[in-house]
């Protein structure tokens, strides 16, 4: 193999990892709010049509709306399940939905804020 040639591939190779870093990035990046399944039997849903709708843990549903009360603080989420199935969960049931609230209790959904989070 000729040295100009053996100098192509190794920048191509380079390339071909800087792309494969650039992509794993951009799918680790999470621009908008979303709420994981927390509790370790999964959780059913009944969906806003109606259906009930079984989610093993670690499942992330995005949130698309929100509700706030009076001193903006959140009353529930709007989230988008999987199959296009819409839910609305409690803030009662998200850890991380109140920052006064304590880290542990009884919930069954956690907050992962995006880049783009506005509190409340």
């Amino acid at each position: 193999m000729s040295p100009r040639r053996k100098k192509a591939l190794i920048l191509v190779l380079k390339l071909a990892v800087l792309l494969a870093i650039a992509e794993y990035a951009r799918r680790q990046a999470q621009t908008s709010d979303s709420l994981a399944v927390r509790d370790p039997g999964g959780v059913r849903l009944t969906s806003i049509e109606g259906a009930v709708v079984p989610l093993p843990v670690q499942t992330k549903l995005a949130v698309t709306a929100r509700t706030t009360g009076p001193r903006g603080e959140p009353r529930s989420y709007l989230v988008a399940g999987p199959h296009g199935s819409a839910f609305e969960i409690g803030a009662a049931d998200v850890q991380g939905a109140d920052a006064h609230a304590p880290a542990e209790g009884p919930y069954r959904f956690t907050l992962l804020p995006g880049h783009r989070h506005r509190p409340g």
